[in-house]
């Protein structure tokens, strides 16, 4: 059976609008090109050090001649991308924690505090202090799961967030999703 309308409260801080905006970037088209680009600067990366590693071998059984110095460089070369790839992850989200707290970090703004969310077949309707916003479904692209978030896309890039915190345990958390997505399948296919 459907719900025909289902309401929750949930407060939001800072640490839930990163999390909006990491999700974002890890599945927006541009970060499956930047991902795609780096899968082959890596790869090259990992074969010229493998050139590098043969070159090295060959030029210490011939008594290190040039192919030694050829092969060191390469490595090096090879080796340069590595400590970027394993700090780019820290570096986005530090710089979108770092953008976040600039900009809502006074805590006067609409996403920021405490959001009363109404969903129903019309709709997913959001009041809060400083702001009343309601989407209607056809204005819904999907909804998605993460483990301490709900997040209601509206394309281009907006969201309605709601954390887990709003509920008791992880079965209420689960079933409020489950609910929503059935509401917001049926509001798609009526349309």
């Amino acid at each position: 059976m459907m719900p025909n309308e289902i309401k929750v409260e949930c407060q939001l801080n800072n640490d839930d609008i990163i999390a909006w905006h990491y999700y974002y970037l890890q599945n927006s088209p541009e970060w499956k090109r930047l991902q795609k680009s780096k899968f082959f600067v890596y790869s090259s990366a990992v074969m010229l050090s493998f050139v590098g590693l043969i070159a090295i071998l060959k030029g210490i059984m011939t008594e290190f001649s040039p192919w030694g110095w050829t092969g060191v460089c390469a490595v090096l070369f090879g080796l340069a991308p590595v400590p970027r790839y394993l700090l780019t992850q820290r570096y986005l989200r530090n710089k979108i924690k770092k953008k976040v707290n600039e900009l809502y970090g006074h805590g006067k703004d609409s996403l920021v505090g405490i959001h009363k969310y109404t969903i129903s077949p019309q709709g997913v309707h959001d009041v809060t202090e400083m702001d009343d916003t309601t989407f209607k479904w056809k204005a819904i692209d999907n909804i998605v799961q993460t483990r301490e978030h709900i997040f209601i896309l509206s394309p281009p890039q907006s969201a309605f967030l709601i954390s887990k915190r709003a509920f008791p345990d992880e079965v209420a958390f689960n079933q409020f999703f489950k609910d929503i997505n059935t509401i917001f399948q049926a509001a798609k296919t009526a349309s």
